[in-house]
């Protein structure tokens, strides 16, 4: 692949592996050619590609910052404690889940609503991300402005120019060649010359190396 800018908050990025997954948040190990530490929100930059995160820690050595950043605000591990719900006509499921979400510094949208029945305890001092999957079971994904989606993604087709330049097969990772890497998200659909059997990305692997070049590559369903 050629090369592409790569940075967080402005500051050019030396290395960095970032993971897209289907479900879940995504996550980026970076290296940072200064010592200057990142203050949230941070904006991750890889080519065309921009996702607003957070910092899960840092440090600084021997001149280079290293980084691992969340998307979202890095809210969901928090401990937080939520009083018991009671509604006659039903506790909205959307309702728990935007109180957890502000209680721990994260934001969240839902695709459709539900009720939890009459009555619904999260208990005291329970990670918000526990309140999450309990109810939201493994549909749930940050997406590039770092806000919690409650839904299935969307099945996109990839109509940008693309090539598959290896296909380990029994792996099911492609290494894939374009310049459009935001389209390669979990859910979009590809075709192309080498790879005549469309295709459904399940998660998305993109590296940024030394030398000033980024590398994607994808899971295939």
């Amino acid at each position: 692949m050629s090369a592409l800018y790569a940075s967080a908050n402005g500051i050019r990025i030396t290395a960095a592996s970032l993971s897209i997954p289907f479900y879940g948040l995504w996550v980026a190990d970076v290296t940072l050619a200064t010592s200057q530490t990142l203050a949230a929100p941070v904006v991750l930059t890889m080519g065309n590609l921009t996702l607003r995160g957070a910092v899960l820690r840092q440090r600084d050595f021997a001149g280079n910052t290293t980084a691992r950043l969340v998307g979202g605000s890095g809210g969901w591990a928090r401990p937080v404690t939520l009083a018991p719900y009671a509604k006659p006509q039903g506790v909205p499921l959307s309702l728990v889940l935007r109180d957890a979400a502000q209680a721990c510094g994260e934001s969240v949208a839902l695709a459709t609503d539900r009720s939890l029945g009459a009555f619904y305890v999260p208990g005291a001092g329970v990670p918000a991300g526990t309140i999450l999957r309990s109810l939201a079971g493994a549909e749930w994904y940050v997406d590039e402005l770092g806000i919690t989606q409650v839904r299935a993604r969307a099945s996109t087709p990839i109509t940008t120019e693309a090539e598959v330049t290896h296909y380990a097969g029994g792996k099911g990772w492609l290494s894939v060649a374009t310049e459009d890497l935001a389209s390669w998200q979990p859910g979009a659909t590809f075709t192309g010359a080498t790879v005549a059997v469309p295709f459904t990305v399940a998660a998305s692997r993109i590296m940024a190396e030394n030398d000033g070049t980024l590398r994607l590559e994808v899971l295939t369903t």
